[in-house]
Formats: structure tokens, C-alpha cells, sequence
């Protein structure tokens, strides 16, 4: 039968706070670009990419 118990932490293996970076958007040119080139393309997984990532652009 246990009579007492022991806790102990090792801060150093907790993991450090990193605050986010701000990133900024693509360029409303970088933008247009790939729009141009997404029209463009024939189906398939870069057009399906590139639709992803204006979708994701034009959000913010």
C-alpha cells in the first residue's frame, strides 16, 4: 500500500511559447498570375492546387 506519492515536472521539457509571426499575403500580381495560369491548365492536381491556394488568398 502507497503511503505518499511524489510529483515532480522538468520545466525545461515543456515546450516554449513562440509567438506568431504575421505573414503577409501574396501580391495582388502573384495573384492574378496564378489565377491566369489556373485558368489556363487542364484538370488535374496542380489546377486543383492552384484552386486551393487562390481560394485560401482571397479570403484574407
Amino acid at each position: 500500500m502507497a503511503t505518499a506519492i511524489r510529483v515532480s515536472v522538468n520545466p525545461e521539457l515543456l515546450a516554449r511559447y513562440v509567438h506568431p509571426v504575421e505573414k503577409t499575403g501574396l501580391p495582388p500580381a502573384a495573384l492574378e498570375g496564378l489565377a491566369h495560369l489556373n485558368a489556363e491548365i487542364e484538370a488535374g492536381p496542380l489546377k486543383d492546387a492552384l484552386d486551393k491556394l487562390l481560394r485560401h488568398h482571397r479570403k484574407t
